[in-house]
C-alpha cells in the first residue's frame, strides 16, 4: 500500500514538473 501511495506521488511530482517546464513561460 504505501509503495503504491509512493508511487503516485512520485508520477504526479513528474507531471507536475512537466506541465509547469511546458507551461512555465506562460504562468510566468
Amino acid at each position: 500500500m504505501l509503495v503504491i501511495l509512493l508511487t503516485n506521488h512520485l508520477i504526479s511530482r513528474i507531471i507536475f514538473s512537466q506541465m509547469a517546464a511546458s507551461d512555465g513561460n506562460i504562468l510566468s
